[in-house]
């Protein structure tokens, strides 16, 4: 019974051993890729997460990059009567945006063009425009899902008006012809500064709505401090983004 005992014994310390040897194997093998993958005396904690994970995840909050193509509508406290109290009716900004974003920053130009509806009898003619280069830095929102648009358009445009003359047309003496007689009361250029601010949301990744408020301020050698209001816009941009 001692032999057998002893015989279990030993073939129980040699299969531990056995394990033991194949166990260090094992760790040895490993070792070398381990410690070409971490920093030297860096020692991952339980809340560390891989940098692989991070990779593969979308960051909360990063930079815009991609294209967008924008058309839109506005309002504006800009009425026809501060321009002549003899204008009705009100303006509806319409425009388009064409740009570029990497790495955040956006470059491109941007057009608007004021409509006039019922303007009145008196005015044959009134066009009111404006357009150039969109600067501006965009940083996405909620892994890419809302953007947040800080810009400034440096332009210019132009400010027509042409007026009926009713009193001159059907005067027999002035206008013994009887042809239509129209005065242009108001026909200048000016720069424009628009400074502006937007928030985007991104139902999918080629479809963004997007709504931004600002300023117009026109700078003109002749009176224009009438247009300077502020205005708020509502678009719909196609485009890749990331």
């Amino acid at each position: 019974m001692l032999t057998r005992s002893i015989s279990s014994r030993a073939s129980r310390a040699t299969t531990h051993i056995r394990f033991a040897s194949l166990l260090l194997l094992v760790l040895v093998g490993t070792a070398p890729p381990l410690l070409a993958q971490s920093d030297d005396g860096f020692e991952p904690g339980p809340d560390d997460i891989p940098d692989n994970s991070l990779r593969m995840k979308p960051k909360f909050s990063r930079p815009s990059a991609g294209i967008g193509l924008a058309f839109g509508f506005g309002l504006t406290d800009l009425h026809p009567d501060a321009l002549d109290p003899n204008l009705g009716g009100e303006f509806v900004p319409t425009g388009f945006d064409l740009y570029f974003i990497a790495n955040g920053i956006l470059v491109g130009g941007s057009w608007t063009t004021f409509d006039l509806y019922d303007p009145g009898e008196l005015y044959n003619e009134l066009t009111l425009d404006y357009g150039g280069i969109l600067l501006g830095y965009d940083q996405s929102l909620f892994y890419g899902r809302m953007s947040l648009r800080l810009s400034m358009m440096i332009g210019g445009g132009s400010l027509t008006m042409v007026k009926n003359r009713p009193d001159i047309t059907y005067d027999p003496v002035l206008n013994s012809d009887g042809r239509k007689v129209f005065e242009k009361v108001r026909d200048q250029g000016f720069f424009m500064f628009r400074p502006a601010v937007g928030l985007g949301y991104s139902p999918i990744d080629f479809l963004q709505f997007r709504t931004e408020t600002g300023f117009m301020y026109p700078t003109s050698d002749d009176k224009i401090d009438d247009i300077r209001e502020p205005f708020v816009n509502l678009q719909v941009v196609f485009g890749p983004r990331r």
